[in-house]
């Protein structure tokens, strides 16, 4: 099947059922919901993908493996937070 471009919402320190392989887009409010945009092969087999979010100002972990992959940053509200990809799990 054809790779197709899959929204899921998403909430800090839960991690996130999605396809096997599934590439991180962007990650932004839409709405009251914090949404990530990944493009995805729906026949993939599911695994838990697991995404941190910090917020400016908050301690990140001090090694790479921990902290992850930046993706991006959003914003919700008067906050700013910034959103690291930590693998499948």
């Amino acid at each position: 099947m054809a790779r197709m471009i899959y929204k899921y919402s998403i909430t800090p320190d839960t991690l996130t059922p999605m396809p096997q392989g599934a590439k991180l887009l962007d990650i932004q409010m839409q709405r009251d919901t914090v949404a990530l945009w990944a493009e995805v092969d729906p026949d993939a087999y599911m695994v838990h993908r697991d995404i941190g979010i910090y917020g400016t100002g908050h301690p990140l972990p001090d090694s790479d493996t921990e902290r992850g992959l930046y993706i991006t940053t959003f914003q919700m509200g008067a906050f700013v937070w910034h959103a690291y990809d930590r693998g499948e799990c």
